[in-house]
């Protein structure tokens, strides 16, 4: 960009944040094939999973077991707000045009998709069958603070991309939008590296099965 002329203060109209975007998913492009090869493994782990035998817990695993109710409250509060923040600019007797349908129905059909996914984990079968109940419970809560973090974040950055917009701050979309997808990396990625680590994984009931169990 440096090269071509790019300059921060000719941005109009977010001409060039797509510059940013592909950025940061071509640095994503990596965690993506390790998410997808990860997948595949666990597909293949459970095919090859063989044991009559199931086990369950009696007591049931409960929401607030992994996440704290503030938490909770915060991510529904924030979309409210936004919500009324996004209406009270566009003006509430205003009529609705094609994107304001695209911008409230598709944020809200992200936040159902990760309130769909959170049951999944929470209460669905493990993705890896040989997974220990310690581990098991540790992925759980992780997973679900990251979605929990995401559904913030992505109403904070609504927020705040509406201010931009109402004040004329174009030149600050790009800045604005990284610093997003750094918050993301760092509530996402950075939050499964800090609590999920290598050396504190039961690897032992990976080598009980291994003979019964090869993949």
């Amino acid at each position: 960009m440096v090269f071509s002329g790019y300059k921060p203060s000719s941005i109009k109209e977010n001409e060039h944040i797509l510059f940013v975007v592909f950025y940061f998913l071509l640095q994503m492009i990596p965690h993506i094939m390790a998410e997808i090869s990860t997948h595949k493994w666990y597909k293949r782990m459970r095919s090859a999973d063989r044991t009559s035998t199931r086990k369950a817990e009696l007591r049931p695993r409960k929401l607030f077991d992994f996440i704290t109710p503030f938490s909770l409250v915060f991510a529904v509060l924030a979309f409210i707000i936004w919500m009324v923040y996004y209406l009270y600019n566009k003006g509430f007797s205003a009529a609705w045009d094609w994107q304001s349908y695209v911008t409230v129905f598709g944020m809200a059909g992200i936040n159902f998709i990760l309130i769909a996914l959170g049951h999944r984990y929470l209460r669905g079968s493990k993705l890896d069958p040989y997974q220990s109940r310690d581990d098991h419970y540790k992925f759980t809560g992780i997973t679900l603070r990251i979605f929990v973090f995401s559904s913030i974040l992505m109403s904070l950055q609504l927020i705040m991309f509406d201010t931009i917009n109402q004040n004329g701050w174009d030149m600050f979309e790009p800045a604005a939008m990284s610093l997003y997808f750094q918050l993301v990396v760092f509530f996402g990625i950075g939050e499964l590296l800090r609590s999920f680590k290598i050396e504190n994984i039961d690897f032992s009931v990976y080598k009980n099965d291994a003979g019964a169990n090869p993949l």
